[in-house]
């Protein structure tokens, strides 16, 4: 992923740090994180029937689908994946500054 960006900010004439890339690819991580806490907190409840908005309810979707977020969402949010992710940001973030 470093050489990428480095690639990428070569190729494109970006110079200087690269905090802003690794906020915005943080950002992104906790924006997913968010996204499985949110669903998995909302999926279990009915359907809204007056569809006043965002409804998770997994009556709308097909099991197997249901199931396959399901695997994703505890994947996502387990203890193990969260702390190798938040190591490989930092890791990132390091090679980033040679």
């Amino acid at each position: 992923m470093a050489d990428f960006y480095r690639h990428w900010r070569h190729k494109g004439g970006i110079a200087g740090d690269t905090s802003t890339l690794m906020a915005c690819r943080r950002a992104m991580w906790l924006w997913s994180l968010t996204w499985c806490a949110k669903w998995r907190s909302q999926h279990g409840r009915d359907r809204d029937a007056d569809a006043f908005g965002e409804d998770w309810s997994a009556q709308l979707s097909d099991d197997a689908l249901v199931a396959h977020v399901r695997e994703r969402v505890d994947h996502y949010l387990s203890p193990a994946v969260i702390g190798r992710v938040r190591s490989e940001l930092d890791d990132l973030q390091d090679a980033l500054a040679d």
